[in-house]
């Protein structure tokens, strides 16, 4: 896509970037940097006012970066469904949900063992997926532990935007969610490539579900569809496009170069969206048009991964 398109107004995009180094027990060192670079594509090749951004960036060393929010459980949250009633956001315009961080997975069979009729085989529940803010694992005012936030809740939350917004929303996530082997363990504190944890204890998945079932059933058009506790939940394609650094099975991994460390997938994408692409490209065209690595292979679903990147008309 070429730089500020004349067809592209960039006062009609709006923004939230997320990326975590700053995790105190498997900190990153590449997803700030990557924010800051999908800021500055946004800024500079699309034209979207800096104020239509928001970052919530937990660099290493710091509280946070200069004029972003720290990327805790709360804030990420509170960020996120707050684009839902936005009086600014007008129906059809595009919103971009950006996050760099480490990804985890949760297997749900022993939660769901006694929740689901017995003609239901438990192997056939689809595992959690999640994504890890900077206090993952950490204890709150009550001694309590934070929770990850399952991808149940953030599809839920974009169905919700698009809703009242209109399905132009892309979701890019630069994190991987497969449980690492010894092989690619990293000691605790130690430098290491791959942006994934092991999930926190198998007693958290209740509240991490209930939780969020609580808080979107502020919103009666949620209550008409399948809870994100339900045994039998399916993600909503329609609302949105998600572009992944790498299968459910892979890692997403770190590299090094003279530029400094960033993500494969992050840094190979913003080369192809600067890469002049014609305007007929969709989103499908784009993913294919990345590396294939041997160690990760991105991938783009969502029922209108086939119109035009930032949909062009």
């Amino acid at each position: 896509m070429q730089a500020k398109s004349k067809d592209l107004d960039g006062s009609r995009f709006w923004a939230v970037l997320i990326g975590v180094d700053a995790y105190p027990r498997y900190p990153l060192y590449g997803c700030v940097s990557d924010a800051e670079l999908m800021e500055k594509y946004l800024v500079e090749d699309l034209g979207v006012p800096r104020d239509r951004i928001q970052r919530l960036l937990g660099p290493i060393g710091q509280k946070t970066a200069d004029n972003s929010i720290s990327p805790t459980r709360a804030n990420i949250t509170r960020t996120l469904y707050s684009l839902i009633d936005s009086p600014d956001i007008m129906r059809g315009d595009n919103i971009i949900i950006y996050f760099a961080g480490n990804g985890t997975l949760y297997d749900v069979e022993e939660y769901y063992r006694n929740r689901v009729p017995p003609e239901v085989s438990i192997v056939s529940i689809r595992s959690i997926k999640a994504l890890c803010p900077m206090d993952h694992g950490a204890s709150d005012d009550t001694g309590s532990e934070i929770l990850d936030i399952s991808d149940r809740e953030i599809d839920a939350i974009v169905t919700q935007i698009s809703q009242q917004k209109g399905h132009k929303i892309t979701l890019i996530l630069d994190c991987g969610y497969l449980r690492p082997s010894i092989r690619y363990a990293s000691p605790l504190g130690t430098r290491r490539s791959l942006r994934i944890v092991v999930p926190l204890s198998r007693h958290t998945i209740e509240p991490m579900l209930e939780g969020a079932h609580q808080r979107l059933a502020a919103y009666p058009q949620y209550l008409s569809r399948r809870s994100v506790t339900a045994y039998d939940w399916r993600p909503d394609w329609s609302s949105h496009v998600i572009l992944a650094a790498c299968q459910e099975y892979q890692y997403a991994q770190e590299a090094e170069d003279d530029a400094g460390i960033h993500g494969v997938f992050t840094k190979a994408l913003v080369d192809a969206l600067r890469s002049g692409q014609s305007r007929g490209t969709t989103y499908a065209d784009l993913i294919s048009k990345l590396p294939m690595w041997c160690f990760q292979t991105s991938f783009v679903t969502g029922d209108h991964k086939n119109e035009p990147i930032w949909y062009q008309e």
